[in-house]
């Protein structure tokens, strides 16, 4: 490099000096990696849908965690015996596609919440952060929306019986099953609402960053 590269590259320097990060900025983003960390043992651990079924006069509920899909499919495939296909067919069905495409969506803001965590301790600026969060909030809801609105509206109106959602084909079955009682209630539960929340919790924190240190520029 000559001498006069050299004395430009210096000037430039300091005319564009690297800012440090203040303590401000480093509490705000051990606060942003906190909320984005606390999302996947939610997801994992805490229950993700609710299903209640009304009898004559009372009614059972069950609450699902992602934790609890293995047990729920060894319990599954112990009356599925001889009927391999069983849960292939089940996915299959036109009334999961919604239920699938809710979960697609969720799936892509808990990937958007891991990359927050990745951009906000590797990025010095807030705004790769806000964007993400936002992006997550929005598939939080697109997810939402179709899944209240393309599966649990049509279950509780019934157009989708229990029978339907077991994919039995038994008439006998289906008569059981039609007088053990109906779908009252089928909705996202904790999990789902606790990242949600989070999530927009994050895009205001970043946010309120954000503007804090617009001002503090402007006061400079």
């Amino acid at each position: 490099m000559s001498k006069e590269t050299a004395k430009k590259v210096n000037e430039l320097k300091k005319k564009h000096p690297k800012q440090k990060l203040t303590a401000f900025d480093i509490i705000a983003k051990i606060v942003t990696v906190a909320l984005a960390v606390a999302i996947f043992p939610i997801a994992y651990f805490k229950e993700i849908f609710y299903i209640e079924i009304a009898h004559s006069q009372s009614y059972t509920y069950e609450k699902i965690a992602i934790a609890d899909i293995p047990e729920i499919y060894d319990l599954l495939q112990m009356f599925t015996t001889g009927n391999e296909d069983y849960f292939k067919k089940l996915i299959a069905l036109d009334i999961y596609r919604p239920v699938i495409v809710a979960l697609v969506f969720l799936a892509i803001a808990l990937i958007l919440a891991f990359a927050i965590v990745i951009v906000t301790i590797v990025c010095r600026k807030l705004m790769p952060t806000i964007i993400l969060s936002a992006s997550a909030v929005v598939s939080m809801i697109i997810s939402y929306g179709v899944f209240s609105l393309g599966f649990a509206k049509p279950a509780l109106d019934g157009e989708i019986t229990i029978a339907q959602l077991l994919n039995t084909s038994n008439y006998l079955v289906s008569i059981v099953l039609g007088l053990v009682g109906k779908i009252s209630a089928i909705r996202f539960d904790t999990a789902f609402m606790t990242i949600f929340f989070l999530l927009v919790a994050i895009f205001i924190w970043t946010i309120s960053v954000h503007i804090v240190n617009l001002g503090e520029k402007e006061e400079k």
